[in-house]
């Protein structure tokens, strides 16, 4: 199961989505693969610090880095 993307339309160049945070831990690779075969270019987490390492997404930016996100 991937993290499931809601566009939301706009007159700007590009696109613009939002979605739930990824499944964090050891799924977190192939979450943000699927990102990237979608087409993901750009991520922005809302996410606090104390987010991010209750749900196992401290290493989010790294994965993003590594599949060219």
């Amino acid at each position: 199961m991937h993290t499931q993307r809601y566009d939301i339309p706009g007159t700007w160049p590009g696109r613009l989505a939002i979605m739930p945070r990824p499944r964090g831990g050891d799924c977190l690779d192939e979450e943000v693969r699927a990102w990237r075969e979608q087409g993901i270019q750009l991520v922005l987490s809302a996410l606090t610090k104390d987010e991010i390492e209750e749900l196992q997404l401290g290493a989010e930016r790294a994965r993003c880095e590594a599949n060219g996100i």
